[in-house]
């Protein structure tokens, strides 16, 4: 939950510092659940407290100073948003990752969420399958070769996620992304064809005699005296 909205949500700014109060405010709805019997500030003074011990025992936040905390490295903000939002009930994710797709600021998140999104504790096959629907139902309106580079740019940077959880994306997709036909084969010509056998080192072919030659009476290629 902190992870997530320091990288800004659907459309907030992300950021690597949080003030300690603000951190405390975003967790405050989680334990506000399981404490009824503090009231609002005792409670938030108590989430400070538990934020702090983080800093120094975690591992994972550290205070920085005037009141500020943030992730110790970059990468668990990233990949903590990422398995909050795979979390997320009612695949409620699809809105942010939608919004967030093309973000540079946005992509390590973007890639570890396919991941996130297969681990047995957050989602199912038929999550990432409706990940990869939605992802093939992107910009209806662009060109059919853009279209079609960008929807395959996306997934491919999926595939190391999905080949490590062992999942085909649905190949009969009623939106995919259209396929460009390979060109067809043009033979090359003799001059392309020598300069082709040159640069792969293959023998040249031997060249046959000249029908003139073969068909001389024997005398003709004696030599004279």
């Amino acid at each position: 939950m902190l992870a997530l909205a320091m990288m800004g949500g659907q459309k907030g700014a992300k950021r690597r510092e949080l003030g300690l109060k603000d951190a405390a405010e975003v967790i405050d709805p989680v334990i506000r659940g399981a404490r009824f019997d503090l009231d609002p500030v005792a409670r938030i003074n108590a989430i400070c407290e538990w934020l702090r011990f983080e800093c120094e025992y975690s591992g994972v936040i550290e205070e920085i100073g005037r009141g500020q905390l943030q992730f110790k490295h970059l990468t668990f903000q990233e990949y903590l948003a990422a398995a909050q939002l795979a979390s997320t009930p009612n695949r409620g994710w699809w809105p942010i990752i939608e919004a967030r797709l093309m973000e540079l600021q946005w992509r390590e998140t973007i890639d570890l969420f396919p991941g996130c999104l297969l681990d047995a504790t957050r989602g199912t096959t038929l999550d990432a399958d409706h990940l990869v629907t939605q992802i093939h139902q992107l910009w209806p309106k662009e060109l059919r070769l853009v279209r079609a580079a960008r929807i395959t740019a996306i997934l491919s940077r999926f595939a190391p996620a999905f080949g490590c959880a062992r999942y085909q994306p649905p190949k009969n997709s009623p939106n995919a992304a259209p396929r460009c036909s390979p060109r067809p084969k043009r033979s090359l010509s003799p001059k392309a064809q020598r300069r082709s056998r040159r640069s792969s080192g293959s023998p040249r072919p031997k060249r046959s005699a000249s029908p003139a030659i073969v068909g001389s009476p024997p005398n003709v290629l004696r030599r004279t005296s």
